[in-house]
């Protein structure tokens, strides 16, 4: 029998895109990056155990929650609950905790518009990562074969990057190496391709490992052509603003609902950003 805890636990770790808590734990990088066992993992997700109140943080950042959200708030509430039980919760600790009033859930739209895109997901891992950012001849040939459902011979797809058949072929080895891509015939076809891809929480190597990847994504920007584009500034408080990120993220989110994995006669491969810059304090 579950508790209000791991109830909460399990729909979060589903509606961010998890289908299982195997997928969870080791997509998360397993023990070494949420500092519990599988085995005690399966515990809470059964109700068998509660987390130290030190495991949330690694939960919530697992779950690719931000910790100022609705959710958040869901998961740290529950934890609480089920802790001191539902009476002393009632009069013990809600009347004295500080819930921040303005992380209202969201709206149905909003919910509708996420479910369809969790089945869409695919959490990279940090080895599959690790290839990726090896270097910029691999970010290259992953991305185009992650956007295209096709199946491609080293040549021609070296053809259509314009880069060296032998490096196309070793990078397509590395990445069947982590189940990134598979081959057959001498074909290589991405099973990821209709997905949306999310990669590890910040972990200092992971972290490590995304800076390559922005290196690259500017070296591609440079040789890029602008489309669009909407700038503003504005004065907020911080803790406000915090409010408007993860309705920022769930647009730019919406973004793959657009993206097509077959050419076209104007089909293009497309950098969408979003960026929250602090200029100064004020």
């Amino acid at each position: 029998m579950g508790t209000i805890f791991s109830d909460t636990l399990v729909r979060l770790r589903k509606e961010n895109g998890f289908k299982t808590a195997y997928s969870f734990y080791y997509g998360n990088g397993g023990a070494p990056v949420l500092k519990i066992s599988y085995r005690k993992y399966l515990a809470l997700e059964q109700g068998r155990n509660l987390p130290v109140f030190g495991r949330l943080r690694g939960l919530l950042l697992g779950l690719r929650i931000l910790p100022n959200s609705h959710e958040a708030q869901e998961l740290i509430s529950a934890w609480l609950r089920t802790m001191a039980g539902e009476e002393d919760y009632r009069e013990v600790l809600e009347p004295i905790l500080l819930l921040k009033p303005n992380l209202s859930p969201m709206s149905p739209m909003d919910k509708a518009l996420r479910k369809s895109l969790t089945g869409e997901k695919h959490h990279v891992s940090s080895a599959q990562l690790a290839v990726v950012a090896a270097s910029q001849v691999n970010y290259l040939c992953f991305l185009a074969l992650a956007n295209d459902s096709g199946a491609w011979t080293p040549e021609k797809l070296a053809a259509h990057l314009a880069l060296p058949s032998k490096d196309i072929s070793a990078c397509l080895k590395e990445l069947k190496s982590v189940k990134l891509v598979k081959e057959r015939a001498g074909r290589y076809k991405c099973p990821l391709a209709e997905k949306m891809l999310e990669y590890p929480h910040r972990t200092p190597l992971v972290e490590k490992m995304l800076m390559k990847l922005l290196e690259y994504q500017e070296e591609l920007l440079k040789t890029g052509k602008p489309v669009w584009r909407r700038r503003g500034i504005i004065r907020a408080d911080a803790g406000a603003l915090a409010g408007f990120i993860p309705l920022m993220k769930l647009s730019l989110s919406t973004v793959h609902t657009f993206a097509t994995t077959r050419k076209t006669r104007e089909s293009a491969i497309y950098l969408i950003e979003g960026r929250i810059i602090k200029l100064r304090d004020f």
